[in-house]
């Protein structure tokens, strides 16, 4: 189990740590709508999204679900739910969307 201590000890990426949590969480943006905006901000070079306003990703992590189910997966991974997780979450989860067309 990759756990938060592992992350900021450079033992795993940010990208492993997020896809993780994820998986923990059953996160998966596939065929998201927002889809089309991350593949161009790939397309371009923007590996961190940040062409796509920090509002809207903040604006997701919102959902009720999300965050329970987040919630529970930051603990498993000896981690808390933050508002900046929740947006590493989800762009881990859009990029991985992106990888799997």
């Amino acid at each position: 189990m990759i756990t938060r201590a592992d992350y900021l000890a450079g033992k795993v990426t940010h990208e492993v740590y997020y896809r993780a949590v994820n998986q923990t969480a059953g996160l998966n943006w596939e065929n998201a709508a927002i889809l089309g905006r991350v593949k161009a901000c790939l397309r371009d070079g923007d590996e961190h999204l940040n062409k796509i306003p920090l509002a809207w990703w903040d604006r997701q992590g919102t959902n009720p679900w999300l965050r329970a189910n987040l919630g529970r997966a930051f603990k498993v991974h000896e981690d808390h739910l933050s508002l900046a997780g929740i947006v590493c979450c989800l762009k881990q989860a859009a990029k991985d969307a992106i990888t799997k067309e």
